[in-house]
This record gives structure tokens, C-alpha cells and sequence, in this order.
């Protein structure tokens, strides 16, 4: 037997504030009186990438300008991710590199 659906906007609510999932929303930033149901756009700003923008784009850019290739490890970067990419699909550490298409690393 399946559950009963809400019926009215008052059941609607009581429902939203007892979903256990609920909390997951509070972690976007999302305009006041908006339903957003798009989804194969961007999606809501999560409120924690307003942090990380800071801190690269403040400091590590604003702050450290080229320096910021080795002190925050930019250089780094495509083997950073590609690791943390290739632990999801299998491979090793180091065999995997997030960065520009072959099309432009052959044109560098």
C-alpha cells in the first residue's frame, strides 16, 4: 500500500519539514519565493564555493598573482585532479591528468 499524497499546500509543508533531506537544501544559496527545478543547468550556488571563490580569487590571485603557480599549486593542478578523477574510474595514481584538450596541449 503506497502512502497517501499531501493534498493541500498545509500537508505540503509539514511534509518539506520532516523530509530528512531537507537539511541538503540549506546548503545552496537560493532567492527568496523561488522554486527551482531546472535541472541540467547549473543548479544553486552551494553557499561553501562562495568561500573557496574567496580564497582563490582574493588571495591567491588578488594576493599572490604569479606566485600563485607554485605557492598555491596551480602547476599542480592537473595531476591534483586527475588523481582525485582516477580514483573514481580505477586507475593509479599519477596516470590520470585533468587539463585543456589535446587539441590545445599540442598547440602549447
Amino acid at each position: 500500500m503506497s502512502a497517501r499524497l499531501p493534498r493541500s499546500r498545509e500537508e505540503c509543508v509539514a511534509c518539506d519539514a520532516s523530509d530528512a533531506l531537507a537539511l541538503i537544501g540549506r546548503r545552496f544559496h537560493k532567492p527568496e519565493g523561488i522554486i527551482y527545478l531546472d535541472g541540467n543547468s547549473l543548479g544553486p550556488l552551494p553557499h561553501a564555493a562562495l568561500a573557496r571563490f574567496d580564497e582563490v580569487i582574493q588571495r591567491q590571485w588578488g594576493e599572490g598573482l604569479i606566485t600563485s603557480w607554485n605557492k598555491a599549486g596551480w602547476f599542480e593542478l592537473p595531476a591534483t585532479l586527475g588523481d582525485r578523477l582516477g580514483a573514481l574510474i580505477g586507475a593509479a595514481p599519477g596516470q590520470t591528468l585533468v587539463c585543456d584538450t589535446t587539441s590545445i596541449n599540442i598547440y602549447k
